[in-house]
């Protein structure tokens, strides 16, 4: 390796920063990458590493750096969660829903519930920097024995998570907005956003009636006729405020200083209107009341039951623990921040007093010494919302973070996206970055069962992970179950039954739309290769190019091969006989045939396509045989300009387009199609691993549709295929079958 393409490596930047990669650029005078994040980034700066990349090793390096030791970073993690008894405990486990425990609370419209006692329904929820009530649903699930939770406390925010919980944050430096796990921030300098503006709210009151529900809130006594207000004031800043706001609303009102109380002035307001009835507690109407309207009560206070404790902030004190409680909740609906004090009497005649702290932040600063180890706990709760975000209180503090519905690693750990190549190196112990050097290195391994010279080291990563003394590790994974799942939904009996007989559903698919008649039909024929590509590249409306590409990549067969150079084709609108390329010919005829033999799968695209286009305007919703949803928000019809493929010119391009998780997304009928069947199919893999659970199998983690299981030395690869082979009762006919193997370690 030469001293130019290690020069990056040896100066005291980290090698991947900005810096570090901008002065290696002016040394050797090229422009700086562009960067990935700004829009069109990841392009540019996949153009500016093909131009520069051949004449200069380290930017190839760069990209086999970052990629090592993000792996690195993942084995210390790991490392570093290891509990005593050699296992480490993966949010996996139950299903990637990283949250709380369930003293938690959500707001509701009538108020705060807890997570364990809420139901489901609208809940305040943070998107695009606003809070909304938007629906969501619950979930409840139980922790592995082992994951110990972290706490994070400071005066504003206290929260009990569970290490792979997503937290929304800022960066303290740059601001910038990102999506964390708990267990990886906890080292980190963070702001967690605390408070938003609420734009639910559409009651509009006039300035003055919020000043006098306030003044009544914190001053007003009812009187026994329940037709008259009084108020007792002695401080002359009340008198002369509650004077200006009775001039204003043009009530009947009588002021008067009796001589027993010369200090007071007692002020009456008789005849009052129903509105201003029962406001001695502050409740749910609030959440009716427009931003503005928040915004001038929250005002309102330091004249009233407040006082200023410094240049932006105020204290407001009540004897009523409802009170305080809506008064932190309004106030983080205006984009301030509030923290509650209970203060006990200090006299046996003294009430319980609450301060409730208010100071305009919507962020909260939190670093490493805010975080603890909490312990363990028997069952967490996350609630599945629409935008993702969500307001949360706990402890009498509030604060805005995410939940998460998905399957994903935990704390920087996805065992999905482990790297499948080896690691090798030279004797001098440094990585090979070139990925031509790296692919005929490990071909003639597989051919020799060595490698060459050059390769002295060699780092399988993936062998690493391996069972404990006295177990084994299996793997399980469901067999076909993305093609199955869609033959079911379809209704293709002829398939289902074939399958259910025991043949493959390659091999079924061979037979009905192939032509197929033989014996059993072996792995290694190309009618199996075939059948193969066909099912799992154009069950999703593939076209042709996207059919050779997927097919390559499924069963390693180039489909281009035996194309010819030129055809002649029949012009549809001249009927003049053409002469164009024949690349893709056979693609193209594969897709007609497999389009026209299944046209019940055709049916689903259709179908779903055009409930989709029906839905501009509002949400489109896929229900699921389990009950829960697959849901696009604010379904739009655009316009984009694209470069037509045969002319190479601009056209006009019809578009329909979805709220997905926040993200604007280009969707048609096959892509519902794939989303479909996926859900399907994961809820027949969580079906799974909740048999394994009754049958107390410990599964390490799940990659995809594969379990991987250590287990005692008496459980067989049969009782795991068992557990697995199972068809939940709401998809009678779906025949599920699992395929498993024992391993000496982990493989894929």
């Amino acid at each position: 390796m030469s001293k130019t393409r290690l020069e990056i490596f040896m100066n005291e930047n980290k090698p991947t920063s900005t810096k570090a990669i901008a002065e290696q650029c002016r040394r050797v005078g090229i422009p700086c990458p562009p960067f990935k994040s700004h829009p069109g980034g990841e392009e540019a700066y996949q153009e500016w590493e093909a131009t520069y990349g051949p004449r200069h090793p380290w930017i190839a390096a760069l990209a086999s750096w970052r990629s090592i030791n993000k792996l690195y970073q993942t084995f210390l993690t790991m490392k570093e969660r290891l509990r005593p008894d050699g296992t480490m405990p993966f949010a996996l486990k139950y299903f990637g829903a990283h949250c709380f425990t369930g003293d938690h609370e959500v707001l509701t419209r009538l108020g705060w519930v807890k997570l364990d006692k809420w139901n489901g329904g609208e809940i305040m929820q943070w998107a695009g920097g606003k809070l909304n009530f938007a629906e969501a649903v619950p979930n409840k699930f139980l922790v592995q024995s082992g994951e110990r939770l972290l706490q994070l406390k400071t005066g504003q925010i206290n929260c009990v998570v569970t290490q792979g919980h997503w937290m929304a944050t800022f960066d303290c430096k740059t601001g910038e907005q990102r999506k964390e796990q708990a267990g990886h921030i906890k080292t980190q300098r963070r702001k967690i956003p605390v408070s938003a503006p609420y734009i639910g709210g559409t009651e509009e009151l006039p300035a003055w009636k919020i000043q006098l529900i306030a003044a009544v809130q914190a001053d007003g006594h009812y009187l026994t006729d329940c037709r008259s207000i009084r108020f007792r004031l002695t401080r002359a800043r009340k008198i002369e405020r509650l004077r200006g706001i009775l001039a204003q609303s043009g009530l009947d009102y009588k002021e008067a200083i009796y001589p027993s109380e010369p200090t007071v002035t007692v002020i009456t307001l008789r005849q009052f209107p129903e509105w201003l009835g029962n406001r001695k507690l502050w409740g749910s109407e609030l959440l009716t009341w427009s931003l503005k309207c928040l915004c001038l009560l929250r005002d309102e206070l330091v004249h009233w039951d407040g006082t200023k404790c410094g240049p932006n902030s105020i204290c407001y004190v009540t004897t009523k623990k409802q009170n305080a409680d809506w008064i932190s909740t309004i106030v983080h609906l205006t984009g301030y921040a509030a923290s509650v004090t209970k203060r006990e009497g200090q006299q046996e005649n003294w009430s319980t007093a609450y301060s409730v702290f208010i100071r305009p932040a919507d962020k909260i600063s939190v670093s490493k010494k805010n975080w603890s180890d909490f312990g363990p706990a028997l069952e967490v709760f996350c609630p599945t919302a629409k935008y993702g975000a969500c307001l949360f209180r706990h402890n009498d503090t509030i604060f805005i973070t995410y939940q998460t519905g998905r399957w994903s690693g935990d704390a920087r750990i996805n065992m999905q996206n482990m790297r499948k190549k080896p690691v090798l190196s030279d004797e001098r112990g440094i990585m090979i970055t070139d990925e031509k050097t790296v692919d005929a290195a490990l071909e003639e391994h597989k051919a020799t069962g060595d490698f060459p010279e050059t390769v002295r080291h060699v780092i399988d990563f993936r062998k690493l992970i391996i069972p404990r003394p006295g177990k084994k590790m299996i793997l399980s994974d469901l067999a076909q179950i993305e093609p199955r799942c869609l033959a079911w939904l379809a209704g293709d009996t002829a398939k289902l039954d074939l399958v259910k007989s025991g043949m493959s559903l390659y091999e079924a698919h061979a037979r009905i739309n192939m032509g197929y008649a033989g014996e059993k039909l072996p792995k290694d024929d190309p009618t199996y290769a075939l059948a193969k590509a066909q099912v799992l590249a154009l069950g999703y409306q593939a076209g042709w190019e996207k059919f050779i590409v997927m097919a390559y990549d499924y069963t390693g067969q180039d489909f281009t091969e035996g194309d010819p150079e030129w055809i002649e084709v029949r012009n549809p609108v001249t009927g003049e006989v053409e002469r164009v390329s024949g690349y893709g010919s056979t693609a193209k005829k594969i897709v007609e045939t497999y389009r026209k033999e299944n046209p019940k799968i055709i049916g689903i695209w259709n179908q779903l396509d055009l409930a989709f286009k029906q839905s501009i305007g509002s949400k489109f919703e896929i229900g699921l045989p389990g009950g829960r949803k697959l849901r696009y928000d604010a379904v739009k019809c655009g316009v984009r300009i694209v470069v037509d493929s045969k002319t190479k010119q601009p056209r006009r391009k019809t578009v329909f387009t979805a709220d997905v998780a926040g993200r604007r997304v280009e969707t048609y009928g096959g892509k519902l199609t794939e989303n479909l069947v996926q859900a399907v199919a994961r809820e027949i893999f969580a079906y799974g691993l909740l048999k394994l659970a009754d049958a107390r199998i410990d599964v390490l983690f799940t990659s995809h549709d594969e379990a991987i299981c250590e287990v005692d030395n008496s459980v067989s690869v049969r009782d795991i295929e068992g557990l697995m082979s199972v068809t939940p009762e709401y998809m009678p006919g779906l025949p599920v079958a699992a395929e498993a193997k024992e391993v000496k370690h982990y493989e894929k």
